[in-house]
């Protein structure tokens, strides 16, 4: 969480909220009307298309879809976890302060 409130720190008016339970009961509690997110590729639409549907259906919530920068569809968490445990370097895939953190994270998993 403190990670993602340093990335966005920045943002003005953004805030990172942990969620416990549905997102859209989450939406309805503090009078969101839309859900944004982010796709990388045809995967991550076919995964999200199905939660927005049953999001708007529950509580009428619509969800808009952003692509992504094409030139990094091909990042995900796990393979920035894979280049970091071999030693690759990451910080043009992560905010300011990630690659520390992932470091350290790393590092307390080889114990």
């Amino acid at each position: 969480m403190e990670l993602a409130r340093r990335a966005v720190a920045p943002i003005e008016g953004v805030e990172v909220v942990a969620v416990d339970g549905l997102l859209v009961d989450f939406c309805k509690g503090i009078g969101a009307g839309v859900i944004v997110k982010g796709l990388r590729g045809g995967a991550d639409y076919d995964y999200e298309r199905p939660m927005a549907l049953m999001n708007r259906s529950l509580t009428g919530i619509e969800t808009v879809f952003i692509t992504g920068d094409n030139a990094l569809s091909h990042v995900a968490s796990s393979l920035v976890r894979d280049v970091a445990r071999h030693g690759g370097s990451i910080g043009r895939y992560v905010p300011d302060g990630v690659v520390d953190a992932v470091r350290a994270a790393l590092a307390a998993e080889r114990g």
